[in-house]
């Protein structure tokens, strides 16, 4: 479940049509799951999107610094799941 955290510093306040907008968005990604997107390069975690996302983002990483486009339809958790086995996060898998 997304957590919606409010900014700590706001100098204008928000207009009616603006925070109803927030509200609805909140509201639509309740049961929505995220999925996360590394940096091709480097395995960075750059960002979370929730699962529903379709389409290009563009990400700037902050270890190796390349800025790229991602489709996100590319990045499915199956291959999260897969660098963690990778990288032995998980424990040992039993043999199929």
């Amino acid at each position: 479940m997304f957590v919606a955290i409010k900014p700590r510093f706001q100098d204008k306040p928000l207009s009616k049509e603006v925070s109803e907008k927030i509200d609805r968005s909140y509201n639509e990604t309740v049961n929505m799951t995220f999925r996360p997107i590394f940096c091709p390069y480097c395995g960075w975690h750059v960002v979370d999107v929730f699962d529903d996302i379709i389409g290009h983002i563009a990400i700037k990483c902050n270890k190796c610094k390349a800025t790229i486009p991602i489709n996100a339809a590319y990045f499915h958790r199956s291959e999260y799941l897969a660098r963690l086995k990778q990288a032995n996060l998980l424990g040992e898998f039993p043999e199929e």
